[in-house]
């Protein structure tokens, strides 16, 4: 069979124009099937998706139904255990403390005797500071009376030696005291120099005790001459002539029953050589020749005198 070339060429076109055409389709098949792969592919990982979101779900329910079952015999179990445990415990520090208790108790009490003795000294010695305190402030207090007593008698002096008579008078007990100052070396008008005169106590039945006397000048200064003078009373004949004075008549201060006792205990020191009242302050010599001033039993010390009592000189001490 022979074939022109126009016929060849006419085949040739149509040969290549249906592979063209084959070419086209199965490349339209090949988009087709991969859109369809595609589409599969995202349908099944949207499914897949899907069923892992249910799938947390169903696990989660699973998971808190199952697992809290087995938690719940296991934390069971464990309590029981702890429990037990904590029994245990319990129980040996029970049994310890009780047999520690007494020795417990023993320390106990042997700490609280030891503050109870500690409190007990110490509230003891505050006991002590106060008393001490106390009895301080008495014998200030006393002494301090006893100064403003002393004081109020500054114009007084005390006659001894003066013989009693039933029928005397304040008058005539004036004349006598007037008398005694000028044998002293003083002149006075009892009327003017003297503010009181008295005897001291009460009246004896009998005649074995002559009271003292006890005169209030008007001036201190009058007081001071007559005690100044009172040395020409001793062994002075106009005493002895007299039948008014016994054989011995004095002239003293009026002191107070502190200060008498303390003159009479200064003059029986043997550190002393004489003390004597001028004022109402006792004036005392030592034997080495010093002279101190004693007002109160605390001048004592001064006269080397290391124990005093007080109450010795202070009645209201007692």
């Amino acid at each position: 069979m022979v074939i022109d070339v126009k016929q060849q060429c006419q085949l040739t076109q149509a040969l290549r124009k249906e592979g063209q055409d084959s070419q086209k389709q199965k490349q339209k098949q090949g988009v087709t099937e991969g859109s369809a792969e595609e589409s599969g592919e995202g349908r099944a990982t949207e499914k897949r998706k899907k069923k892992k979101k249910r799938k947390p779900r169903e696990l989660q329910g699973t998971q808190t139904l199952q697992p809290s079952n087995s938690h719940t015999s296991e934390g069971g179990v464990k309590g029981e255990e702890d429990g037990q445990a904590r029994q245990n415990i319990l129980d040996i520090v029970q049994s310890t403390v009780e047999a520690m208790l007494p020795s417990i108790v023993k320390v106990v009490q042997e700490a609280l005797m030891t503050t109870l003795e500690e409190g007990g000294k110490h509230m003891k010695g505050q006991i002590r500071e106060v008393k001490e305190q106390l009895r301080r402030s008495e014998v200030l207090a006393a002494a301090e009376r006893d100064k403003l007593e002393q004081y109020s008698r500054r114009e007084n002096v005390i006659i001894r030696g003066i013989k009693e008579n039933r029928e005397e008078t304040e008058e005539s007990l004036c004349q006598v005291v007037q008398k005694v100052a000028e044998i002293s070396g003083v002149q006075l008008n009892a009327s003017t120099s003297i503010s009181a005169v008295h005897r001291l106590g009460r009246a004896q039945p009998d005649d074995r005790r002559v009271r003292p006397i006890i005169v209030r000048f008007t001036s201190r200064m009058t007081k001071q001459k007559i005690m100044k003078g009172k040395k020409n009373l001793k062994n002075s004949a106009a005493v002895r002539d007299n039948d008014t004075f016994t054989d011995k008549v004095t002239v003293a201060e009026d002191l107070t029953n502190a200060r008498a006792r303390l003159l009479k205990f200064i003059n029986e020191q043997p550190q002393i050589e004489f003390a004597y009242a001028r004022d109402g302050i006792i004036v005392s010599k030592l034997r080495n020749g010093r002279f101190e001033r004693v007002e109160s039993p605390d001048d004592l010390f001064k006269l080397g005198v290391d124990n005093i009592r007080y109450e010795d000189f202070f009645q209201s001490l007692k």
